[in-house]
């Protein structure tokens, strides 16, 4: 029985979620709140798929989150992850972390000290999570664990809004709030990276091969020591060979390529030695692979660069060499989660419409944006406030199915492309995704 994303009709969820977190890996991110807000997006873009899979396109996000830890994660890795190091680290970390958005209400100023009373009444979230882990550890019904996931849930969510809500007061910044968010993301980004990994069945125990780490190819000793077995599977990219290695890099736009997976549950512990031997032109990334009629999600070494298929000079020395001649880098802070998602649009031939505001950050994108590049907004150019709680956090969607067959229309072709076929006609919704109210879009709101 397939995992609920391993269908083929999660395909472009899958793709942007793991876009986010090749981001992570792939990247020079300096700061811990930078490295925790790119996995809470790939947090939510999983959630937001499993809202499909369910067809419960109106849940708020806090209610999305819950669902997918308590739903979402095979049961049989439920237990590893409540049992983890990663959670109980959460559970104990100090100080307590508190909710912003509690300071915010009682008028909490960063020139003053926080009284003790406001201190408690922020931490309560935490206070929750340490007596549900308690519970369950003192007594481990269902119901327990059930509490456990959703307490664990509600203080990963405050984790997120507090880092998205910046530093900036009335009073000036909040300089201590940026050192808590940081040390704060120090103990969350594990919990996210574990509950990442249990969600997509430990992708870090499969890899994809397709040059000389090969079954009968000159490196395969690599993974000879290593029990396991290999799989037939589908990929999408393109292979370049150049100076007699070959450079993989991940198109979702291109045909599928045939290659082998190896899968063993001992790979986690050898993927540092195998990074160490492919060396600085590698770097491993995540991406979705096929294996018959079901999605796996697997490593793979993609090339660093975007190589030119122009020939190698035939006196050029090391590969190392040849790529510093021959080949352009592009990658940046910046462009690696962007020049995906365009990949992902581009497969369903779209084109990029005129640029506006991002409504959160201010910085241009495009209408049709599934994502900023910038902040990571969803739907950037959608300027749209709920009438009932003023939140610009909107999604789209069309009545009576869910947002799978939506999100072509409303994540990859944009607000604008899915609208204009549908206003007036009342087959299109729009859900606030933070109070959960649902109305007809009006025309005037797009024109």
């Amino acid at each position: 029985m397939p995992c609920w994303w391993q269908i083929e009709s999660m395909l472009g969820y899958l793709q942007e979620i793991l876009a986010h977190i090749n981001y992570t890996r792939t990247s020079s991110i300096y700061k811990k709140t930078e490295l925790c807000r790119y996995l809470f997006h790939a947090l939510n873009k999983t959630w937001n798929a499993f809202n499909d899979f369910q067809r419960e396109l109106g849940r708020a996000d806090i209610q999305s989150f819950r669902q997918l830890l308590i739903e979402g994660i095979t049961n049989k890795y439920i237990e590893e992850f409540i049992e983890s190091k990663e959670l109980q680290d959460l559970v104990n970390f100090e100080p307590p972390i508190m909710n912003h958005n509690t300071l915010r209400r009682r008028g909490y100023r960063p020139d003053k000290d926080i009284e003790p009373r406001l201190v408690r009444e922020a931490t309560d979230e935490h206070r929750q999570l340490v007596n549900a882990y308690r519970s369950y550890k003192e007594n481990s019904p269902d119901d327990t664990k059930e509490r456990l996931l959703k307490k664990t849930a509600q203080l990963l969510y405050i984790v997120r809004s507090n880092i998205a809500h910046g530093e900036k007061t009335p009073y000036g910044p909040d300089l201590k709030k940026a050192k808590r968010d940081e040390k704060v993301s120090g103990v969350v980004i594990p919990v996210l990276l574990k509950l990442l990994e249990l969600i997509f069945d430990k992708p870090d125990q499969k890899l994809i091969v397709y040059g000389t780490l090969a079954p009968n190819a000159p490196n395969e000793r690599l993974l000879e020591d290593i029990p396991g077995t290999w799989q037939d599977c589908k990929i999408r990219g393109k292979i370049i060979q150049c100076h007699g290695l070959k450079y993989f890099k991940w198109f979702p736009s291109a045909g599928e390529i045939d290659a082998k997976m190896f899968v063993s549950e001992s790979l986690s512990d050898k993927l540092p030695s195998i990074d160490q031997f492919d060396g600085k032109d590698y770097h491993r990334i995540l991406i979705p692979a096929k294996v018959g009629k079901h999605l796996v999600v697997a490593n793979i070494y993609e090339g660093k660069y975007d190589i030119k298929t122009t020939k190698p000079s035939p006196n050029s020395g090391h590969t190392a060499a040849v790529l510093r001649t021959s080949a352009k880098i592009r990658q940046s802070r910046t462009t690696y989660v962007r020049q995906t998602l365009y990949a992902i649009q581009n497969q369903r031939g779209l084109k990029m419409a005129e640029l506006t505001k991002c409504k959160t950050c201010g910085k241009e994108v495009s209408k049709t944006a599934p994502m900023c590049p910038h902040c990571g907004e969803s739907l950037p150019g959608l300027h749209i406030k709920c009438p009932k709680c003023g939140s610009m956090s909107i999604r789209i969607g069309q009545k009576g199915f869910g947002l799978g067959k939506a999100a072509v229309g409303g994540i990859l072709l944009g607000p604008v492309g899915l609208l204009g076929g549908m206003i007036g006609r009342k087959k299109t919704e729009l859900v606030c995704q933070a109070c959960g109210h649902k109305w007809e879009p009006d025309p005037k709101d797009f024109a």
